[in-house]
């Protein structure tokens, strides 16, 4: 859509009001019959959690907006640049964000990132997608680009205090996204070396 011509990455939709993600970051209010690029960095992903005005992009750490989107505010998580995923599954300021560390984590806020906590996933590199059921139920993917059999699933049982590795028996390259459906069993995942699994 206009007014850029960046490749794109994600979408996000309250209503008639929607956000761009990519280079550029666009904003529609109308269904996206008009489009304007908002003065942001660049974001890999957009949520709005709470209502129309308080919002969250991942890309360059983490990216916070309470003006629907007119101003951006940096949130520095960990000791490193960039997030990739965020999740607010209640729909309130408890959030979650995989962030670039060696090895990756998993960032948890109680308070829409004033303030957070991490868990360490061992043993994996690169932490990407995630998804969330519920306020304990958790998924996150990731893994190593130039290794073949290099992906991960991880999943939480307690609200992001531990992770447990699921994709053991299983060899798959890196996952960059993962959906889950309504019954909190069925989940798919897809990925760098092209495939979808189920």
């Amino acid at each position: 859509p206009k007014p850029t011509a960046n490749d794109l990455n994600a979408v996000w939709f309250i209503g008639d009001t929607g956000y761009v993600c990519g280079p550029t970051t666009i904003k529609t209010t109308d269904g996206g019959a008009n489009w304007t690029a908002l003065a942001s960095g660049a974001f890999e992903k957009v949520q709005f959690p709470v209502d129309g005005h308080t919002g969250y992009a991942t890309g360059y750490g983490m990216n916070k907006t309470t003006d629907a989107g007119a101003t951006w505010t940096y949130v520095k998580i960990g000791d490193y640049k960039s997030t990739h995923d965020v999740c607010f599954p209640a729909g309130n300021d408890t959030g979650y964000a995989t962030y670039d560390a060696d090895p990756p984590r998993v960032a948890k806020t109680c308070d829409g990132f004033a303030t957070y906590t991490t868990v360490t996933l061992n043993n994996v590199a690169n932490a990407f997608g995630m998804a969330f059921t519920d306020t304990r139920h958790g998924w996150v993917v990731g893994g190593n680009s130039g290794n073949p059999g290099g992906g991960f699933i991880f999943r939480t049982t307690d609200g992001g205090a531990t992770w447990t590795r699921q994709d053991s028996s299983h060899v798959m390259g890196r996952r960059d996204a993962i959906s889950v459906l309504a019954d909190g069993q069925t989940a798919f995942a897809c990925g760098y070396q092209p495939s979808l699994q189920k």
